[in-house]
Parts: structure tokens; sequence; C-alpha cells
């Protein structure tokens, strides 16, 4: 007889697959217009998001842009650890909450990751009001967190009582 976390383990590396191929998919899209069709407004979104395309080499805001190799090896390494820190889970039973935002963070740092290793930036294709996250990687990467840190804060609240 299964388990039901197994089947939840099974979409995990699907859900983290399917984010980063959705970003990359969009970033290649972005990149294949022109550069005369931005910015422009995200239709139906009356003027929150807006559509650009720029090439981050740094972290952001320009951050280390000047030393390549850093920010090629500082997001390797964190994406090896949101892995490993998935891989950990994936043997607990429950935690569903930490395992999904670990497929999320890793999704998103997954996608983030190749354009740093195979083309030297990261494409950055949207803005919304408050501009710190710029594609559908940043976005994945700030909710798993965020979604890790509610399971973590929950479970530690269970365990408490």
């Amino acid at each position: 007889m299964y388990q039901k976390g197994w089947m939840y383990n099974m979409i995990l590396p699907w859900l983290t697959g399917g984010i980063a191929a959705l970003d990359l998919f969009i970033k290649d899209e972005i990149e294949r217009e022109g550069e005369e069709e931005f910015p422009r407004d995200l239709p139906g979104t009356k003027g929150l998001i807006r559509l650009h395309k720029s090439y981050n080499s740094g972290f952001p805001f320009g951050f280390l842009k000047e030393r390549p190799e850093l920010v090629k090896g500082i997001p390797l390494a964190v994406t090896s650890a949101a892995a490993g820190a998935l891989g950990a889970f994936m043997t607990k039973k429950g935690c569903l909450a930490q395992k999904i935002g670990l497929s999320m963070v890793l999704g998103g740092a997954i996608s983030n990751l190749y354009d740093r290793l195979v083309k030297g930036y990261v494409v950055d294709y949207f803005s919304i009001e408050f501009k710190r996250l710029k594609n559908l990687g940043d976005i994945f990467v700030f909710l798993g967190s965020l979604v890790f840190l509610i399971g973590e804060l929950l479970e530690d609240i269970d365990l408490k009582n």
C-alpha cells in the first residue's frame, strides 16, 4: 500500500521543473521581441505590471556585476543547498508546505542560474509596483521562501501544543 506522502513527493519535481521551464520560456519570448516593443504595460493590469527587457549581469541593483565568477558561484551554491534541503525534506513525512516552498524556490533559482551560467546575465522582463521582483524566477524564489517559512512556523506551533 502506497503512502499518501509518496504521491506528493512525486509532484514536487514536476512543480520545480514547470516553474523553471515557464520562466525560461517567457524570457526567451521576451528576448525575441525588439527593443522598440518595450517598455509597455501588461494588458489587463491597469499599469501595475510593466513589461520591459533588461539584462542583469550582477545581483539586484547591479551588485557585484564586476565579479562575474562570484555572481555565478554564489547562486550555484545556494541552488545546490536548496536542492539538498528539498531532498532532505522529501525523506520526512508531512512538511508539505516546506516541500512546496523549496520546490518553488528551486524552480526560480534554476531558471536564474541557467541564465547566469549560460548567458552571463539574467533576463528581467517585468516590474511590479515596488520594482524588486523582475521575473518569475524571482517571484517563485520569494513566494517559495514565504511558503517554507510559514510551514516552519506552523510546524513549530504544532510541536509546542
